[in-house]
């Protein structure tokens, strides 16, 4: 078995998270991806980790109107950890934050939740994108989505250019071969973040193939030896 879990580590790409490289600009990330997905979340466990942790300067802006509450849980996630937060409803307003922020460290940009079948929301999204020019595309997948429903997220996703995937609700299920797909159907995607729950920071861990290959053996055994809950380390 521990052969195994080194080849399946072999096939799975990953990236070791946002690494800042010292620029004079801030480094831009955005995050996009179906609705439901914990995009919101994410972003708040990201700048929470960079804020309190490495001490970086980071602010975040939010492009999800659409949705009141979502505008509001980001907005309690700043003021709860001193993070400036900033509403973008369209690509020229989208430049003109941007333009504000230049003295930071990190940016995180979160987005509306869109359907895979709507191809003009995404090409809507499209444009937030030319006005952010982001350094990182990180696309939001739950791992409890069917392998069919991820296949298509990914291929109209792929309007924009993505280079960086995030797995939600690895608590939520026991099947982890879904990383294992991604990386063997789309090479240019490396998977960069795990969310192992709803805890604000401390359930986010960057992506690693030794873990994810455990998990997907324990998976396809049949579960992760009857415990429940977050999987083990």
């Amino acid at each position: 078995r521990p052969r195994f879990e080194r080849y399946l580590a072999g096939m799975i790409r990953t990236t070791p998270g946002i690494q800042l490289t010292g620029a004079r600009r801030p480094h831009v990330v955005m995050f996009i991806g179906p609705t439901g997905v914990g995009k919101t979340t994410t972003i708040a466990k990201v700048a929470t980790q960079f804020a309190l942790r490495e001490h970086r300067r980071g602010a975040v802006v939010t492009a999800d109107t659409y949705r009141m509450a979502a505008t509001d849980q980001i907005r309690r996630y700043g003021e709860i950890i001193g993070l400036p937060v900033h509403v973008a409803d369209t690509a020229e307003d989208m430049e003109a934050v941007l333009a504000k922020l230049e003295g930071f460290d990190l940016v995180l940009i979160d987005t509306a939740g869109r359907s895979p079948q709507n191809r003009e929301q995404i090409l809507q999204m499209r444009s937030l994108v030319d006005a952010a020019r982001p350094d990182e595309i990180h696309l939001v997948i739950s791992l409890t989505t069917k392998y069919v429903d991820v296949m298509s997220i990914i291929a109209r996703f792929g309007l924009v250019p993505v280079n960086r995937i995030v797995l939600t609700k690895v608590d939520e299920t026991r099947h982890y071969g879904l990383a294992l797909n991604i990386s063997m159907k789309f090479a240019n995607f490396s998977i960069a973040y795990l969310s192992t729950g709803q805890e604000v920071p401390d359930d986010l861990e960057p992506a690693d193939p030794a873990r994810l290959a455990k998990l997907v053996i324990e998976g396809a055994e049949g579960g992760t030896g009857g415990r429940t809950g977050r999987p083990a380390a």
